[in-house]
């Protein structure tokens, strides 16, 4: 099944054919929540990397929902929770070589592009030392 591209997806919402809907239909509002609760806690994205973000609260949004979930182990910072959920890697980083030397043993969304702008192209899940290429953020992270 990770051999097909596409597969993950499809079998997800042929499985749960409301929760992907839902999903997908309602993000943008979901991020804006999210955004704004955490603008209200007086967070800041500049702790995760992001200068320029403000503007794109459903991308911003990804990387706001770990310090929404996080564990409660005081060792753990609320960055620290964010890059084990979603990471951002150099648009010329081989994703290959990266996802053969990972030592992460959960599924875990890697972006290529730059972070400080939130200016993401390329989107993959990688799990059990395979990279899996999806078309966007919300479908890697879905």
């Amino acid at each position: 099944m990770l051999d097909t591209s596409g597969a993950i997806q499809q079998d997800f919402q042929l499985c749960y054919p409301l929760v992907s809907d839902n999903l997908s239909s309602k993000w943008t509002e979901a991020a804006e929540k999210i955004a704004a609760f955490t603008l209200c806690k007086k967070k800041s994205l500049r702790q995760f990397g992001i200068v320029d973000g403000e503007n794109s609260n459903t991308i911003a949004a990804y990387f706001m929902l770990p310090a929404l979930f996080r564990s409660k182990v005081k060792n753990v910072t609320t960055v620290d929770s964010a890059k084990a959920f979603i990471e951002v890697i150099n648009p010329l980083a081989n994703i290959e070589q990266l996802s053969a030397t990972s030592e992460v043993l959960t599924a875990k969304v890697v972006c290529k592009g730059n972070l400080t702008n939130l200016d993401l192209q390329e989107f993959f899940v990688v799990f059990e030392h395979r990279a899996i290429q999806t078309e966007t953020l919300l479908s890697a992270v879905g």
